[in-house]
C-alpha cells in the first residue's frame, strides 16, 4: 500500500528495516522485562524476510543483534540482482 500511495502523489520515502534474530515478543511483554531468546536464522531465511520487507516498501535493509556478516552478504548479493 505504501508504494501505491507514494506513487499516486509522486513522492518518495526511504523506509528501513533493521531487524535482529530475537524470537517474536509475546503479547503483554513489557519493555526491558526480559530477553525473548534468539532464533538461528540462516542467511537465506533472513533474506526471505528482507524480500518481504522490500515488497512492502523498505529500501534500506540491514541487521542488528544476531545478524552476522553472512546475512548481510546475502542481502548484498540479492541487491545486485534488483
Amino acid at each position: 500500500m505504501t508504494k501505491s500511495v507514494l506513487a499516486k502523489h509522486s513522492k518518495t520515502l526511504n523506509i528501513g528495516a533493521y531487524a535482529n534474530s530475537f524470537k517474536p515478543i509475546i503479547q503483554g511483554h513489557e519493555a526491558n522485562l526480559n530477553i525473548q531468546g534468539s532464533r538461528d536464522l540462516s542467511p537465506e531465511e533472513y533474506l526471505d524476510y528482507a524480500k518481504e520487507w522490500h515488497n512492502l516498501g523498505a529500501n534500506i535493509i540491514g541487521g542488528c543483534c544476531g545478524i552476522e556478516p553472512g546475512h548481510i552478504k546475502a542481502l548484498q548479493e540479492w541487491e545486485k540482482k534488483l
